[in-house]
């Protein structure tokens, strides 16, 4: 795995904390009426971690996403194969349809 992969995975454990930790989300909504929530706004640096995290997370991933389509595309290229090029077509139709699920 290169570098930016690593900040993928940086990027979510830190989003997850971010989750988990009651110090670094906002208080939880105590709704007072249907259209009224009384509940504290995060604080600036709840926000900056949580952009920050954003960040990490799509800094690695357009970092990782074109060599794994590359590595991904060199693991199934065989040349023996008659159907390879419909292997290839295979290949990168569910890489992209996956990716943008993603």
């Amino acid at each position: 795995m290169n570098s930016t992969g690593h900040l993928v995975d940086l990027g979510m454990m830190v989003l997850w904390l971010t989750a988990m930790l009651p110090q670094v989300k906002p208080s939880p909504c105590v709704a007072s009426t249907v259209t009224k929530c009384s509940s504290t706004a995060a604080t600036s640096s709840q926000l900056a971690l949580l952009y920050f995290t954003f960040a990490l997370t799509s800094i690695g991933s357009g970092g990782i996403r074109p060599c794994s389509l590359a590595f991904g595309a060199d693991q199934l290229d065989n040349k023996e194969n008659p159907k390879n090029e419909r292997v290839l077509e295979s290949f990168f139709g569910w890489y992209y349809a996956s990716s943008s699920v993603a």
